[in-house]
């Protein structure tokens, strides 16, 4: 319970930008785990670490993506023997948003880590489907968006869109309204006026 209570207050701390508390209480948590044989715990408190790594890319001199890479990569194998979906969800988005990091101060995508992007996305929006789970497809949609536009898919980025919107359930609302909103940029990008501010009407 209390590795459980630190990995909850790592998360509000990086939720409120709190990463230096964040990143105490993860190794706090990661410790308790270790010592005890708290696989899924572990897994969580490493995926902490990660997004913290994640949030680091400041520059291109300044990152800390290769780190966050070898904590996830550790947590993927403990979810993968242990078969912690949520935890393997969080992590493969972590890892998408790092590789995505990766390619940030690039003036050409790196294509390897392109796909490894998209890979991460993909396993991360199978996992999600089979279990029926709906809280985690928020964040997918918004890491498959910033993914698109490093990529300059702005095409796909509209289909794919709509397609959530075509699966979103009619009680849906939070999920309908953050599609609008991407919608409504994506259209302005192409110039589409009237189509973007359809969307945004619909958010509203």
């Amino acid at each position: 319970l209390k590795a459980e209570a630190l990995c909850a207050i790592a998360h509000i701390d990086v939720a409120t930008s709190h990463d230096d508390h964040a990143w105490d209480y993860s190794l706090q948590a990661e410790e308790i785990a270790r010592k005890e044989g708290f696989d899924r715990v572990l897994a969580k408190a490493l995926n902490i670490k990660a997004r913290i790594c994640s949030l680091a890319d400041m520059s291109p001199d300044f990152n800390r993506n290769d780190e966050g890479v070898e904590y996830l990569n550790e947590s993927l194998k403990i979810c993968q023997d242990g078969g912690y979906e949520t935890e393997m969800v969080d992590a493969l988005l972590c890892m998408s948003q790092i590789y995505v990091n990766k390619n940030r101060w690039n003036s050409k995508v790196v294509e390897s880590y392109y796909r490894i992007a998209g890979d991460c996305l993909d396993r991360a929006e199978t996992i999600i489907g089979k279990s029926g789970d709906r809280e985690p497809r928020g964040k997918v949609v918004a890491y498959r968006m910033r993914y698109f536009r490093q990529g300059g898919k702005i095409e796909e980025a509209i289909s794919y869109c709509h397609r959530i919107l075509d699966e979103c359930s009619d009680d849906d609302y939070l999920m309908k309204m953050q599609v609008c909103d991407f919608l409504t940029a994506l259209y302005a990008q192409q110039d589409d006026i009237a189509e973007s501010i359809d969307y945004h009407s619909l958010c509203t």
